[in-house]
């Protein structure tokens, strides 16, 4: 008789890639900064000693995620365009983050103007969060009133801050790193043509240099402002949340079109997901009209996965959202307000100066997409939520402040 043959010699993992430890850097994130979040809720714990140990364990997660995940397979060279939109967004990310925040001998100063009421804001959150404040915490400018906010930005710092790192050093880090994390989701999703369309994104008012005005902010005086700048730079919760839910739509896609990219396993989905409001509530609100549509348009086995997502994610969405919110209460941020900031310009005129020809582009997709075209399966998941979230947010209200339905454009 003839011996066995002996077994093949198992191949060894593919090295992990940037887009490996992108995701398992964004679980890291999360986990840090939830085991932090549970410490003071459940223990009363001490902010230094919460601190070090959600570090030890949220530097465990991306060690155990960075061997669990799938690997992402090699794709092909970068295009020249590709390339030139990499460069643009490292040039954004040195000179937005690099002068963040900074010192004279008198003051700190700030680079944006748009940064200075929200920097202020978030250097005061973080410094109350580092403390041994109970938690849930109260606000630290209304008195006697829950904090309505998502901090888990903030609480990242905050445990940055309580484990020795100081509070502005700490700011400009998470913003290079944060930085690099959305620029990196943004060409995983979509390569040079996602963070160009994330950098340069506007109507007709950019196209003012054309006269010779030399190099400005041409949208700051319209209500389409800069996204990196107005946005990225200020609200500090898009930094996590962006990588975060392109992380997630990624997956989702793979799950649709199958093949050889494999999508993020199943807790790895739920744990970003599920913790979302913490960090950023609008998000939370999209990625869930997204799943929805994958329910609605997807195949089979991508309906009872999104399913079963949606559920095993209720519970923690849930329970953070009551955080945040003081007990779900909205505090009169929702309303009917038709036109988001049109006011008295006229309609047309407005939607063609801050968005150009995008809405009448979105419309001609819309009519294409409802024909039910087995082909158009994939973006009918994605494109007909998406464009139900652009016209509540045209005309419901879904902040405090009108212009913050940006979240929800974006």
């Amino acid at each position: 008789m003839l011996p066995a043959p002996a077994p093949a010699p198992a191949r060894p993992a593919p090295p992990a890639t940037f887009p490996d430890f992108l995701a398992a850097g964004m679980l890291g994130v999360c986990g840090t900064t939830c085991v932090h979040l549970l410490l003071r809720l459940g223990t009363r714990a001490g902010a230094a000693s919460a601190a070090q140990l959600s570090l030890v364990l949220g530097l465990l997660v991306f060690w155990v995620a960075l061997r669990l995940l799938p690997r992402r397979p090699v794709r092909a060279p970068a295009a020249f365009a590709d390339q030139l939109a990499l460069v643009a967004a490292a040039l954004f990310t040195w000179r937005a983050f690099g002068w963040l925040v900074f010192t004279d001998p008198t003051a700190l100063r700030v680079l944006s103007p748009n940064n200075l009421g929200d920097l202020s804001l978030h250097l005061s959150l973080i410094r109350y969060l580092s403390t041994d404040v109970p938690f849930w915490p109260e606000s630290p400018i209304l008195a006697r009133a829950p904090l309505r906010y998502p901090i888990g930005a903030d609480l990242f710092n905050a445990i940055l801050l309580a484990a020795g790192l100081d509070a502005v050093r700490g700011l400009v880090l998470t913003g290079f790193v944060g930085a690099i994390a959305v620029f990196g989701a943004l060409w995983r999703w979509a390569r040079g043509f996602g963070i160009a369309a994330f950098l340069f994104a506007g109507g007709l008012a950019g196209f003012e240099i054309l006269a010779g005005h030399g190099f400005r902010d041409y949208q700051d005086g319209v209500a389409w402002k800069s996204l990196p700048l107005a946005s990225l730079v200020t609200q500090r919760g898009l930094l996590y949340a962006i990588p975060a839910g392109l992380l997630l739509l990624d997956s989702w896609r793979a799950r649709l079109r199958g093949g050889n990219r494999k999508p993020l396993p199943f807790w790895a989905e739920w744990i970003l997901l599920g913790t979302l409001p913490l960090f950023h509530a609008h998000s939370l609100l999209c990625l869930g009209a997204l799943l929805a549509g994958c329910m609605a348009f997807g195949a089979g086995p991508v309906r009872a996965h999104a399913m079963k997502l949606a559920l095993a994610s209720l519970p923690p969405a849930v329970a953070l959202t009551h955080l945040i919110t003081g007990g779900f209460s909205t505090g009169g941020t929702v309303a009917f307000h038709p036109g988001w900031m049109q006011g008295d310009v006229y309609v047309f005129w407005f939607w063609l100066l801050n968005f150009g020809v995008v809405p009448f582009l979105l419309a001609i997709l819309a009519a294409r997409l409802v024909r039910k075209d087995p082909a158009a399966r994939e973006a009918s998941c994605f494109v007909l939520p998406a464009l139900g979230l652009i016209a509540l947010a045209v005309f419901f209200r879904l902040a405090p402040w009108e212009w913050d339905n940006v979240k929800v454009f974006l």
